[in-house]
């Protein structure tokens, strides 16, 4: 996932990378992690934007195609979600 920050995987593209279905995949992240893994996915990439927000000097925009968001309005209506973490 994190080598896949950029260009995200559907889940179903992570079950195959990994040789599971899809339905055992969100099984084994629930267990583990206790997430669904496009929920953990999401997580990893509002991470590595904060990140990019605090140490580097990139605008916003940048920094959400880089962190795999379409435009920097849909970066914008998820990051709240970290910052209140």
């Amino acid at each position: 996932m994190e080598a896949n920050i950029e260009e995200p995987l559907t889940t179903h593209e992570l079950a195959e990378h990994l040789g599971v279905s899809r339905r055992q995949l969100e099984r084994l992240f629930k267990k583990h992690l206790r997430a669904v893994p496009s929920r953990y996915y999401m997580g990893l990439r509002l991470q590595r934007a904060r990140r990019l927000l605090r140490e580097s000097e990139r605008l916003a925009g940048e920094i959400a195609l880089l962190t795999g968001f379409s435009s920097a309005a849909h970066f914008s209506t998820a990051y709240p979600a970290i910052t209140s973490a």
